[in-house]
């Protein structure tokens, strides 16, 4: 029989190290085994969890399970399902924290070696970015008759349907994850959602890799127009697989009892930089010499080589494998036209370049973004920054993670 607490405790280490947004939010919660419990279920506080039913799992399985559980947490699910029906809020909740998982957590979880599976039964589908278990809770109910409240058998809607090509098919909902918390008052549960919030907000500060924090949850952290530094910072951090050892241990969990080896201090190099630079004309040539010199100094304390290209209605300018601040400065537009950004996703896919890093300078004046031209794949790899103190529209939310270009550098 598998240590099903020892695995939990492993996947906090590792996150800790190597993922610590996540991590750090894995060694502040509460996990405690209860055979009671069919599979696994959370209050909004604690997860409790069947060691049987998890050791039946293979470890992605599980690591998948624990995540889900975690994520119902931070976004309250149990305290926002108010009267609803326990069963259609339950699948509507599902619904949306697999979503998360497979968009945001799946990427990050193999990119730092964490097994991290699908269980065989759940509810999986192609939701909105920022759907809400609330609103999706409405379309199950309004599109989907059912019949007794314990049947737990919803005839899926196409688009939430499970299976290929539209064929009908009826989704038996899985056990019922989120347990009745305790009755609460206003109060109590104002300072409930306080304690989450303030969960994320320090996790994401402890922590680098915050460029990887699902949108859901960034709404509820304090920085509404990051410096662009800052989650590039965050993102490079994130790439970097270092070894790491107990001779320089991570001092910042010892307070948990935690003693976890830290990073060397030798750093390893990145892949390739590219970044693509706004030539329409908006953007004058004092702010971006000052983009460009931020740029220089991040490359260079993460040793970054850097591509650098500009566009308006076309990539019109390419400078392959920068070096020095002077050479970068030097690289200049010959060409201003219009701005249509979807030229960059046609540029990269003519080129056959896929980039690991990839940043955006622009005022944000671009037009609508093609969805016949827009690459999805590459949003988690993407910074956009805006030049300009501009609120960010759905396309722009869409390209990737948005940030603002600061006049200031602060090392």
């Amino acid at each position: 029989m598998r240590d099903v607490a020892s695995e939990i405790q492993k996947l906090r280490m590792t996150t800790v190290r190597k993922a610590p947004f996540y991590g750090d939010i894995l060694v502040s919660m509460s996990f405690l085994e209860d055979r009671s419990v069919p599979t696994a279920v959370t209050d909004g506080v604690t997860v409790r969890y069947n060691p049987d039913f998890l050791g039946g799992l293979t470890i992605g399985e599980q690591n998948y399970i624990i995540m889900h559980e975690v994520m119902h947490v931070l976004l309250r699910h149990p305290m926002r399902a108010k009267n609803r029906r326990a069963d259609v809020w339950n699948a509507a909740a599902d619904y949306v924290v697999n979503s998360i998982l497979d968009w945001d957590v799946r990427p990050v979880m193999r990119k730092i070696g964490v097994p991290f599976d699908r269980p065989k039964d759940g509810l999986f589908a192609e939701l909105d970015r920022m759907q809400s278990a609330e609103s999706l809770y409405d379309i199950i109910l309004r599109d989907n008759p059912l019949s007794t409240e314990d049947t737990g058998i919803m005839n899926g809607r196409a688009t939430y349907r499970e299976g290929i090509n539209g064929e009908k098919r009826f989704v038996r909902a899985p056990e019922n994850d989120l347990a009745e918390p305790a009755p609460m008052s206003k109060a109590q549960e104002a300072l409930m959602e306080e304690r989450i919030k303030g969960l994320i907000q320090r996790a994401a500060k402890r922590g680098t890799g915050s460029y990887s924090i699902p949108p859901q949850l960034t709404q509820l952290l304090d920085t509404k127009k990051p410096d662009w530094r800052v989650l590039m910072r965050d993102f490079l951090d994130s790439e970097i697989q270092d070894e790491v050892s107990y001779a320089t241990p991570e001092r910042k969990y010892l307070h948990m009892d935690l003693i976890l080896p830290g990073h060397p201090t030798a750093d390893e190099e990145l892949e390739e930089l590219w970044a693509f630079v706004d030539s329409s004309g908006s953007i004058g040539k004092e702010r971006m010499d000052v983009f460009l010199s931020q740029l220089y100094r991040i490359s260079r304390e993460f040793h970054c080589i850097i591509n650098l290209c500009f566009w308006d209605t076309r990539v019109t300018d390419v400078y392959r494998r920068v070096i020095g601040e002077k050479n970068l400065l030097k690289c200049v537009p010959t060409h201003s036209g219009g701005t249509d950004v979807n030229c960059i996703y046609d540029w990269l896919r003519v080129n056959k370049i896929r980039p690991e890093v990839m940043l955006i300078l622009t005022d944000g004046e671009f037009g609508p973004l093609d969805p016949n031209r827009f690459l999805p794949y590459l949003r988690r790899n993407t910074l956009l920054v805006l030049s300009e103190e501009i609120d960010p529209t759905e396309d722009m939310k869409r390209m990737g993670k948005v940030a603002w270009l600061k006049d200031n550098y602060v090392k």
